[in-house]
């Protein structure tokens, strides 16, 4: 079992808040059969995004826990201008375990005017979009043909799990 989307990463953002709970968050995916953990903390104008920190700090959580659980680094990827400038100057450090796949959050009340134009320059850099529990998003509740569309246009889907 993969859990592709957790903000377990202690002081990153508003996921874990100390070492110790980020071992305790660990702890418990072992418990619950999963293998492999993404930490993907946020990459939001309110959350900087350090790749050299967040890879800093998934090493440590690796020692921590050992063998019994695979970590990779990632991040949420929230679609502002600054971040989609670094996006282009190096795209990697954003995605999952450094390969194409890129978690895209949107908020929960809007939808960007440009962004079936965004994805579609995502794609053409060579990434996969995933967009992020779109469940929340109230757009998307209201008019899921949208994200029908994204997805069949080479986009992924990452619905939370208890929606």
């Amino acid at each position: 079992m993969v859990d592709l989307h957790c903000h377990i990463l202690s002081g990153m953002d508003d996921g874990a808040k100390s070492f110790e709970e980020s071992v305790a968050m660990a702890e418990m995916a072992i418990a619950d059969g999963i293998t492999h953990v993404v930490a993907t903390p946020h990459a939001s104008p309110e959350f900087r995004f350090d790749y050299a920190r967040v890879r800093s700090s998934v090493e440590q959580l690796q020692q921590a826990v050992g063998g019994r659980l695979e970590l990779a680094t990632g991040c949420d990827f929230h679609l502002s201008p600054e971040n989609i400038a670094a996006l282009k100057k190096s795209p990697s450090r954003f995605c999952i375990h450094q390969k194409e796949y890129l978690l895209v959050e949107l908020n929960e009340f809007a939808i960007p005017p440009a962004m079936d134009q965004t994805l579609y320059e995502i794609q053409l850099a060579g990434l996969r979009p995933v967009i992020t529990h779109p469940e929340r998003n109230g757009i998307l509740r209201s008019q899921p043909q949208r994200l029908e569309k994204w997805m069949r246009n080479g986009c992924f889907c990452q619905v939370t799990g208890a929606s």
